[in-house]
């Protein structure tokens, strides 16, 4: 099909795929403009939805929790599994980088999706381990062992 055959909706849908995916040069400044606040807007549904899902990551992480997640959501897609995966994903990456705080390593425990019984976390804070056994009937129990350090 010859150029000028072609549907301008399909020429402006290439021209955002190429945008989008840094295949072409960028668009104007308008539209990179307009691509940064719908990126912006897309971080903090992603961020809202996870504080409001799960409360205890945004209140153990306080004032720091809004730029943590926007830095995890800039670089990581959401991931396929909703909000629950979204969150995971946010405290796994949390943990590689040593900035996860004791209190979410025991949340990450207690809704870890895993077919092992029994799955264990380091403390840094209380220089300790926490224990989360799946008990048929009952649910995910915890316990926490400190050795020594904060929190004893």
């Amino acid at each position: 099909m010859a150029r000028d055959e072609r549907d301008p909706a399909a020429d402006a849908q290439m021209h955002l795929l190429r945008v989008l995916g840094g295949l072409n040069l960028p668009g104007t400044k308008d539209e990179l403009a307009r691509l940064d606040e719908a990126a912006r807007e897309l971080r903090a549904r992603r961020r809202e939805a996870v504080a409001k899902q799960w409360p205890a990551v945004a209140g153990a992480l306080g004032d720091e929790y809004e730029a943590l997640f926007d830095a995890y959501a800039t670089k990581a897609d959401a991931p396929t599994g909703g909000t629950q995966a979204d969150a995971r994903a946010f405290l796994r990456q949390l943990r590689a980088k040593g900035k996860l705080p004791d209190q979410l390593s025991v949340t990450l425990l207690r809704n870890a999706r895993s077919i092992w019984p029994m799955r264990m976390a380091r403390l840094r804070e209380r220089r300790g381990v926490a224990l989360a056994v799946k008990v048929p009937g009952i649910g995910v129990k915890v316990w926490s062992i400190a050795f020594g350090g904060k929190g004893n």
